[in-house]
């Protein structure tokens, strides 16, 4: 059995905690939050303990980080500095140069798995076999839109970034995936903002285009503007067309037919949702590559920067109007926020 402790006990730690519940061989053994009593509470909840942030490591074998992400390069330092493997939420970090300090202690031995639940989410994993097998991308579309979210109401630059940092990650990464090692090589950001009065307020709609090194293009909207959500992606080849939509109703179609749905493999597990995300698939996978001394996480820290460096390059664009050269070479110290409002 593969004993877990947690850090965090906002929304996606809960996640975290249910699954840990309910998939067979994990156990949630203790929580730690810089808020003591929301840890207690937490930690009541699942039959654990609530421990300080400097004992996590010794509570479990696995740390999962999932605060807030201001705190997730310093609570996976913590850990893997002493011992424990880690399993660190999306955004990896709220900085490049946090995220190159994350990359160095993987360099000296440290075990860190990057958690981006989609790419194990299985109608993800048939898009990304069918990608392969149609030749090569021309064009990529995501598209991520829906109610924002009672902690979106007090969402401001401490947190590190708006709608495209928090919530567009996650497509971010499917679209990098699949473009494989077709890189992007430049980025071109549009945001906006509805509490413009708000000097410290962040974005709630993104539009970014890509520009891959092969001539391809890519765009990704993300908005918490809107009353139904909808998540969907679309890539176009020369010959093919792969359509993969994950709300309102989750399928996946190749020239307008639909494909067959992946079996379940949590068929025990009552709410399917967290299979179509990923989420059991994700835990199972680093569950049991982080207990294994010679096995490595399919996804590192590595992927999570290649993805906040897109975003980081995404919001400086939309402070200068101008497209962005990726790589980022811009300020490695600021946070997504601070590079949109030109803080460098």
């Amino acid at each position: 059995m593969a004993r877990f402790a947690l850090a965090g006990t906002g929304a996606m730690a809960a996640v975290w905690a249910q699954l840990l519940s309910v998939l067979d061989g994990h156990r949630l053994d203790a929580v730690s939050s810089r808020d003591t009593g929301r840890a207690e509470h937490l930690a009541r909840a699942y039959s654990a303990r609530p421990v300080a942030l400097a004992d996590l490591a010794d509570a479990g074998e696995i740390v999962v980080v999932a605060g807030a992400p201001a705190t997730h390069a310093g609570d996976a330092l913590q850990a893997v500095r002493a011992g424990a493997a880690t399993i660190v939420e999306a955004p990896l970090s709220t900085t490049l140069a946090e995220a190159d300090e994350l990359l160095a202690a993987v360099a000296s031995g440290a075990r860190v798995a990057y958690a981006e639940n989609l790419l194990f989410a299985p109608l993800v994993r048939e898009a990304l076999h069918r990608a392969r097998t149609l030749g090569p991308i021309q064009y990529l579309e995501a598209r991520v839109v829906q109610k924002p979210s009672r902690r979106w109401s007090r969402a401001n630059a401490a947190w590190g970034g708006g709608a495209l940092f928090d919530l567009g990650v996650h497509p971010l990464a499917v679209m990098l995936t699949l473009a494989g090692a077709d890189h992007p090589v430049s980025v071109r950001a549009r945001f906006e903002r509805r509490a413009s009065s708000m000097i410290d307020a962040v974005e709630d709609l993104a539009v970014v285009d890509l520009q891959f090194a092969s001539g391809g293009r890519g765009s990704l909207t993300v908005s918490t503007r809107a009353d139904t959500p909808q998540w969907d992606l679309q890539l176009a080849t020369s010959t093919s067309a792969l359509r993969l939509e994950l709300l309102p109703d989750p399928h996946l179609e190749l020239h307008g037919v639909d494909l067959p749905r992946p079996p379940r493999r949590f068929p025990g597990v009552e709410l399917d949702q967290l299979e179509t995300f990923g989420y059991l698939d994700q835990l199972w996978e680093n569950g049991r590559d982080l207990t294994v001394a010679s096995a490595t996480p399919w996804l590192g820290a590595a992927f999570g920067r290649y993805v906040l460096d897109v975003i980081c390059g995404s919001y400086c664009s939309a402070g200068t109007g101008q497209a962005e050269p990726l790589p980022f070479r811009g300020p490695r110290g600021l946070t997504p926020w601070q590079l949109w409002r030109g803080m460098g």
